[in-house]
C-alpha cells in the first residue's frame, strides 16, 4: 500500500469522524483508530491493549482498542471501545477475572475483548466494587456497549 492511498483513507477517516477504520491490502493492514494503549500481557502472547492516540496506522495486523468509562447514577460503567468476543476468563476452564461484588483495584484486568484475532484487556480505571456485569462469556460486544458496573 503506497503512502498517498494510506493518506487517502486518513483523509476518508477523519472527515466523516469515524472511531475505527481497518483496511486490508494483501498482506498489508492500515488500522484507524481513536483512543489507544500499547501493552504486552503475559497472559497471552499476542495479547495488545492500546492507550490515548489520535490516529493509528498498523501494517502489521494488531487491533488496538481500550475501553472507555461513562458515568452512570450508581456508579461508572466500562463500556467497550472496540466490537470484539467478550471473555470473562484467561482461557476456557480458568477462573474468571471477576465476579459480581469483587473488589477491583485500578489496573486490574477485568476482561478480554478479542478482535481480529487479537486478544485486548480491559482493566479498572479506578479502585472499587464490581456492582454489576451486563455482557455474558462469549457474547459479541459492540463498540460503546456497558460491559460493568464498578462503585
Amino acid at each position: 500500500m503506497n503512502i498517498n492511498i494510506m493518506k487517502e483513507w486518513i483523509e476518508l477517516f477523519k472527515e466523516n469522524n469515524l472511531t475505527y477504520l481497518s483496511v486490508k491490502d494483501g498482506e498489508q493492514e492500515i488500522v484507524l483508530s481513536n483512543q489507544i494503549t500499547l501493552t504486552q500481557s503475559s497472559g497471552h502472547p499476542n495479547t495488545k491493549v492500546i492507550e490515548q492516540q489520535n490516529v493509528v496506522l498498523d501494517n502489521e495486523n494488531n487491533d488496538k482498542q481500550e475501553s472507555t468509562q461513562s458515568i452512570v447514577k450508581d456508579g461508572h460503567e466500562i463500556t467497550s471501545n472496540m466490537i470484539g468476543t467478550f471473555y470473562r476468563a484467561p482461557g476456557p476452564g480458568e477462573e474468571p477475572f471477576v465476579r459480581q461484588g469483587d473488589q477491583v483495584k485500578k489496573g486490574q484486568v477485568l476482561c478480554i475483548i478479542e478482535a481480529m484475532k487479537m486478544m485486548n484487556e480491559v482493566r479498572a480505571k479506578e479502585d472499587g466494587v464490581i456492582l454489576k456485569i451486563y455482557v455474558a462469556n462469549g457474547e459479541k460486544v459492540e463498540y460503546g456497549q456497558p460491559l460493568f458496573l464498578i462503585k
